[in-house]
């Protein structure tokens, strides 16, 4: 049986189609992961209750007071 070239074509086509179908199952199965861990905090934070008010007071600091010293 001799092939003509609508069929070989075809055969040409359905290969193409297949490559594409695994190369893509493979992009997507690297791109599923593991989640990452959360990291540790590395300070501590405190917060106080909302209270709803006026504005009474202006607080004003340096950047550098807040900081903690270096160890």
């Amino acid at each position: 049986m001799k092939l003509t070239m609508n069929t070989t074509l075809k055969l040409l086509r359905n290969r193409i189609v297949l490559f594409c179908a695994i190369a893509a199952a493979f992009f997507l199965a690297g791109g599923c992961d593991k989640a990452e861990k959360e990291k540790e905090p590395v300070v501590s934070v405190q917060a106080t209750p909302v209270q709803r008010g006026p504005i009474s007071q202006v607080v004003s600091a340096d950047a550098v007071d807040a900081l903690p010293s270096p160890r």
